[in-house]
């Protein structure tokens, strides 16, 4: 065993994400820390099994909502918006994505990624939502044609995820550009800069949602299982929001919290008007 961290990133990270590295930049001083650079989106995808914790029964794969509970959330999903509006201004994060992720889940309490999936999902919400609205033709396009929502949605995840890095422990011994991995070493995937990569994504800091996915994204490389039941939420909570949005408009800056792991908002406040 060894206390050695390696960081893989491929340094594309854009300005506008919260730095992630200066706890990093730490652990270099002290000699515990190695950075893998340049380091590509297919790198992190080729190596990923056995950077993978070892599987567990504690993880549940390929979480989902039945048909029935994905109707109740669309629905939920609307009176929560419609009151949430009456109000003439509102905090999205706290009126809308919290609650209704926590509907979701008080159904799944016997899973143990429930926790993960409430920590990600609300903020994966406003992440894309704050994105569309950063880019008005993109949202023009999506409220014109609904049906571009399920592929927006990996869009988003791609260009901003919920988690900008994963921290695993490799369950075999290998070797990363020449670099060994061992057994009991801490590697950071950076999912952020992956996601980034010009090498993978042709314009990879423009936000696209007709882009023509060359591989899949990375924000959940550290926990695949819970992307489907995700993505499922995103897709039903983002429809209905969309929906709303020719009679909402963005009332003031959006702040980030201070945290190298996760890309969280405080808030997204939204007021009523044309």
């Amino acid at each position: 065993m060894t206390n050695t961290t390696h960081l893989l990133t491929t340094w594309a990270t854009p300005s506008f994400f919260q730095n992630p590295f200066s706890f990093f930049d730490q652990l270099r001083r002290m000699g515990k820390i190695t950075y893998l650079d340049p380091l590509s989106a297919w790198v992190v995808l080729g190596f990923h099994e056995c950077l993978a914790v070892a599987p567990s029964d504690t993880f549940t794969p390929n979480l989902s909502l039945s048909e029935e509970a994905a109707v109740q959330l669309r629905q939920v999903a609307l009176h929560q918006m419609d009151q949430a509006q009456a109000t003439g201004r509102f905090d999205f994060l706290t009126h809308v994505a919290v609650p209704l992720v926590q509907m979701v889940t008080t159904r799944l309490e016997e899973v143990n990624d429930v926790p993960l999936v409430q920590v990600i999902t609300p903020h994966a919400l406003v992440n894309g939502l704050v994105t569309l609205l950063q880019y008005p033709k993109q949202m023009a396009l999506l409220r014109a044609n609904p049906n571009l929502i399920p592929q927006a949605v990996v869009e988003m995840l791609r260009y901003d995820p919920p988690v900008m890095l994963w921290e695993v422990q490799p369950i075999a011994e290998t070797r990363i550009e020449n670099i060994p991995i061992l057994t009991g070493e801490t590697v950071y995937l950076c999912s952020t800069s992956a996601n980034r990569d010009p090498r993978v994504y042709p314009n990879a800091d423009v936000f696209d949602i007709m882009r023509r996915q060359p591989t899949p994204h990375l924000a959940f490389i550290g926990a695949r299982q819970i992307e489907p039941l995700v993505r499922q939420i995103l897709e039903i909570v983002l429809r209905v929001t969309v929906e709303c949005m020719g009679r909402l408009r963005q009332k003031g800056e959006i702040v980030y919290q201070s945290t190298p792991y996760y890309r969280q908002t405080t808030g997204l406040w939204l007021e009523t008007g044309a």
